[in-house]
């Protein structure tokens, strides 16, 4: 039996969980509704718009700017078919693609400092499920990497950072009002029909199919720091400016959620 503390967070999770899923299945109506509200908060419209899916030059399927995108724009939310921690796995997905799954190709860590105050572990993890109906607006997982690592060795991952630094035109970030939410942002303007590359970084790729990511090395700290978290801190730090009433209506959402599970 789960420890009492398992149990609440276990219950803030479920809650999460089935919150964001309320939130994707009625995005269109939301974000009708959000654009009347006072303040107005019009950008969730634009987000359904901005990109669609089609074949990749890269692999298999990726994400397209739809429209002309400026820098800074909040493309597309990462969706959460299922979400967990070292020693929790939920999801309401009935389709068993979670529980034929030996490899997470889909699941993203949630680097959300604004977990902290729900009350939830900072190790919380999303996974998506490629098998689902695509959801305008939830298309996160549509992404393709820029790069690819080829093996832990330190030269390896730096080259891979810099591979990135510059091919990819989009950054993952948190919603910092609005946990767990995760988006894709521009870096720079793109042009309509441009695919939208980003950065999952080299944990990512070295710890797919079980593998174990090497210790992080000065250089290795170095290449990260310089050439992906400085862009995901500059992006987190645009959409908090830019999409103000946006992430505030949805974290509203999601708190609410929270409390309720608690109460």
């Amino acid at each position: 039996m789960l420890a009492p503390d398992g149990l609440v967070i276990v219950r803030r999770l479920q809650a999460l969980l089935l919150c964001c899923a309320n939130i994707e299945l009625r995005w269109h109506d939301l974000a009708v509704a959000a654009a009347d509200m006072e303040p107005s908060a019009p950008a969730l419209l634009e987000i359904e718009s901005a990109a669609k899916v089609s074949p990749s030059r890269l692999h298999g399927r990726g994400l397209y700017a739809a429209r002309d995108l400026k820098a800074g724009t909040l493309l597309t939310l990462y969706p959460i078919h299922a979400i967990g921690d070292a020693d929790h796995s939920l999801t309401l997905d009935d389709s068993g693609h979670f529980d034929r799954a030996t490899t997470w190709p889909y699941r993203v860590s949630c680097s959300h400092d604004g977990l902290e105050r729900m009350g939830l572990p900072g190790d919380i993890w999303l996974d998506a499920n490629p098998e689902a109906a695509l959801a305008a607006g939830w298309l996160g997982h549509m992404v393709n990497d820029a790069a690819v690592v080829a093996s832990g060795s330190d030269a390896d991952i730096e080259e891979y950072y810099e591979a990135a630094r510059g091919q990819a035109n989009v950054v993952l970030v948190p919603l910092s009002e609005a946990p767990p939410l995760m988006g894709w942002v521009t870096r720079c303007a793109i042009e309509r029909g441009t695919e939208c590359v980003g950065t999952y970084g080299h944990d990512y790729w070295l710890s797919r199919d079980g593998g174990r990511p090497p210790a992080y090395t000065d250089r290795v700290l170095q290449a990260a720091k310089s050439g992906w978290k400085a862009e995901q801190s500059r992006a987190q730090q645009e959409v908090a400016r830019r999409y103000v009433h946006e992430t505030a209506l949805l974290g509203a959402l999601l708190e609410s959620a929270v409390e309720g599970a608690d109460g």
